[in-house]
C-alpha cells in the first residue's frame, strides 16, 4: 500500500470562486499590458535573481492605487481576498526553493502570458501555467519556479483566506 498523496494544484472545478478570473482574463491581460511599464521588483530579492517582478493591486486586505480598474473589480468580488497583483517572471527568472508567508490563505495564479519553458514546483510536483486557466495551491508548501524561455511569464496571484472562498 503506498503513501497517500493530496492533490497539490486545484482547478476551478474544485473551486468554482476561481471561474470569474478565467472568464474575465483577456480583460485583466489587457490591464496588465497598460501598466507593464510599471512593475516593479519583488522586493524579496534572496529568493530571486533580479528577474521577478510585479505590479500590486491589494496587499493584506487593502486596496492599493492602481490604473487597473477591472481587474481591481474582479478581485473585490472574490470572498476572502487579501493580496493581488501581477506577478512577472523575466526570461531567465530562477525563483529559489522557499515557503509562503501565512498559512492562512491559499495562493490563486491566473495564467495570463505562459511561453513554454515556464514552469513552478510545488511538494515536488510541477505545473505549466495556461493562459486563461487558474490554478490554486497551498505555497506554505515547499516551492520553487523559473521561466527558461526568452520572454516574460505573466500571472496575476490572488491570495485568498481560507475559510472564505476556500
Amino acid at each position: 500500500m503506498g503513501r497517500y498523496r493530496r492533490n497539490v494544484f486545484h482547478f476551478t472545478a474544485d473551486y468554482p470562486v476561481l471561474k470569474v478570473l478565467e472568464d474575465n482574463w483577456e480583460s485583466i491581460l489587457a490591464e496588465y499590458l497598460a501598466v507593464a511599464n510599471q512593475v516593479i521588483t519583488w522586493p524579496e530579492r534572496h529568493l530571486h535573481n533580479d528577474k521577478w517582478k510585479a505590479y500590486g493591486l491589494l496587499f493584506k486586505g487593502e486596496y492599493l492605487d492602481n490604473d487597473c480598474p477591472r481587474t481591481t473589480e474582479i478581485v473585490r468580488n472574490i470572498p476572502g481576498a487579501y493580496i493581488a497583483g501581477f506577478s512577472v517572471l523575466k526570461a531567465g527568472c530562477i525563483i529559489s526553493p522557499h515557503t509562503g508567508y501565512t498559512d492562512n490563505v491559499l495562493r490563486t495564479h491566473l495564467g495570463l502570458v505562459c511561453p513554454e519553458g515556464c514552469w513552478i514546483k510545488v511538494d515536488n510536483e510541477s505545473y505549466t501555467w495556461k493562459a486563461g486557466k487558474a490554478v490554486l495551491f497551498n505555497d506554505m508548501l515547499l516551492h520553487e519556479a523559473a521561466n527558461e524561455s526568452d520572454e516574460d511569464r505573466v500571472v496575476l496571484i490572488v491570495d485568498i483566506q481560507k475559510g472564505e472562498a476556500c
